[in-house]
């Protein structure tokens, strides 16, 4: 059986540098967070761009909260529901994507970028700029 807890593909920060980074926050101050998972707008790029150009394109319209997926003809690009909901109020850009349910199906830890996969306990705290730093098992152990 697969742990729930994956790594991410990206290269982990050496531990010296993720404690640093870690010690501004303390055990006292984070919650018990379950990641609900949450409904996916899904939109087609039938073009072959390079994933710097498509963030200079969604940059615009999103926070940076979005997923980048290879197709034949160019890209399938995932937002969480929410992060487009007011986008989506104006008819131009509500006709650019279809609303996939529990389509975002997990978060990454907001220091090492493991996953954080729908139902798992995680440790949140507020972030300034808001929404909320996700702490995943391992990088919870390391905060005082």
């Amino acid at each position: 059986m697969k742990s729930a807890w994956h790594k991410s593909t990206r290269r982990r920060p050496l531990e010296q540098t993720l404690k640093r980074e870690l010690s501004r926050f303390r055990k006292d101050n984070l919650d018990d967070y379950a990641f609900p998972g949450a409904d996916a707008a899904v939109c087609h790029v039938a073009e072959k761009l390079t994933q710097k150009e498509l963030n200079a394109i969604f940059d615009t319209l999103t926070g940076p909260e979005r997923r980048y997926y290879p197709a034949e003809d160019g890209w399938g690009v995932k937002f969480p529901w929410w992060a487009v909901s007011e986008l989506i109020k104006d008819n131009t850009f509500k006709r650019l994507f279809k609303r996939q349910k529990k389509g975002w199906d997990h978060e990454h830890c907001s220091f090492c970028r493991a996953d954080i996969l729908v139902g798992q306990i995680c440790h949140a705290c507020p972030h300034e700029e808001g929404g909320l730093y996700l702490f995943c098992p391992e990088c919870y152990g390391l905060v005082e």
